[in-house]
């Protein structure tokens, strides 16, 4: 359960209120205590930049002293919704620029822009949630959803000739919402503009093509580029970000010329969903789920169906993504190099979890409560190595 308020820093007047979950949204006076109560501090040289009741944690933080966001969390720390945050501001940036938030001269025209960026603030809002275990939820904030396929090299060929032939170095697949091959510019992107732009692109049951303005919050703040895409077939978009050329009917016919031969790989491809990994890998009997994490790139890659016998826990992905937040997430943000977290791991009544880091990679393990603590140590270490050796997936 997670909620955002944004307000104008210079009048308090609110902009948008957005939640998710089984809470309530806040109303327009508990927004106005909770914004009034922030600049009391301010007016006395003080700067409140959180506060916890028993259930659930405030943030406040404002940006270019002309936004402030404010976010509450059930079950979330101050660093989680701090990021929260900062994601979410640069969410309103890719939409409307940083211009227009830095000078806000008309607050219902702001207001009324702003709501292109609700469906992405939805998904930032998810991302974090850890309540919400009813849907196929398995996003982590900061880290675009990537997908392990077979033939990497194959379909990296395609990508790079797709890449030619819509004249843009920033070119992706997108398969069941995961990113399956990239060209180098498009990983070249800051990680911020890479994980933003993977929330913009529309589900492939959303539209068949989509033609949307953007601005990159690292590379182009103030300078938009076109982010177009279109749906050869169900559940797979092809992506490329682009300038004023091509329009939107020849980047189709382009897509349709430069495709056309791939799909039966494209097809093998989204087979793979929901396990997000070639089928040519193998993983330990025992092992239910994995999430896979490269903090440097911002990418992972999630499943639990990575077996194919009856699983004896509920949700496995709810809980590799519930055991990041409040265990994983600590090894990511340590800044002490030397003294860095390399191994960890929960034990629970049904299941239990393992986690091990090797530099800026790191893998978290589901497993049964029968196997003993020590194995999954060995497993996990192992699995890792297999991951980084295996030429048939690309990581």
């Amino acid at each position: 359960m997670v909620s955002v308020m944004c307000l104008t820093t210079t009048g308090g007047m609110p902009l948008f209120n957005r939640s998710h979950g089984n809470i309530d949204t806040f109303s327009f006076s508990s927004m106005a205590s909770l914004n009034g109560v922030h600049m009391y501090g301010k007016s006395h040289n003080m700067l409140l930049k959180s506060t916890a009741t028993e259930d659930m944690t405030i943030v406040w933080q404002e940006f270019e002293n002309s936004i402030t966001l404010i976010t509450a969390g059930v079950t979330l720390d101050v660093q989680t919704l701090s990021e929260l945050s900062q994601a979410v501001f640069n969410t309103l940036v890719m939409f409307v620029g940083i211009e227009e938030l830095r000078n806000v001269k008309n607050v219902e025209r702001l207001r009324k822009d702003l709501r292109m960026s609700f469906a992405t603030i939805e998904k930032l809002l998810q991302a974090v949630d850890l309540t919400d275990t009813t849907g196929p939820n398995s996003s982590l904030l900061n880290y675009t959803a990537v997908m392990l396929p077979p033939d990497p090299e194959l379909l990296q060929s395609y990508v790079d000739t797709w890449s030619e032939c819509v004249a843009s170095m920033f070119c992706c697949v997108i398969i069941e919402g995961s990113l399956a091959a990239a060209s180098s510019g498009w990983w070249q992107l800051d990680r911020v503009d890479r994980y933003l732009l993977s929330l913009v692109i529309p589900s492939s049951d959303a539209s068949t093509s989509s033609d949307v303005p953007v601005f990159l919050p690292v590379k182009s703040p103030t300078v938009p580029f076109r982010l177009v895409s279109c749906t050869p077939m169900q559940g797979i978009r092809i992506v490329a970000l682009c300038g004023p050329v091509p329009d939107l009917y020849q980047f189709e016919q382009l897509a349709i010329q430069a495709w056309k031969s791939a799909i039966d790989l494209l097809n093998d491809c989204a087979a793979l969903y929901p396990r997000n990994i070639a089928l040519s890998f193998a993983f330990h009997e025992s092992v239910l789920g994995f999430l896979l994490i490269d903090d440097m790139l911002g990418k992972m890659a999630i499943s639990g169906t990575v077996s194919g016998h009856r699983k004896p826990v509920k949700c496995p992905s709810h809980i590799l993504r519930s055991f990041y937040y409040q265990c994983v997430h600590d090894m990511v943000v340590e800044k002490d190099e030397n003294d860095k977290q390399t191994e960890i791991y929960w034990c629970a009544e049904h299941y239990k979890t393992f986690a091990v880091r090797d530099q800026d990679t790191i893998l978290c393990l589901l497993f049964s409560s029968v196997v003993p603590t020590h194995a999954m140590r060995v497993i996990c270490k192992e699995t890792l190595v297999q991951i980084s050796q295996d030429k048939s997936i690309s990581w």
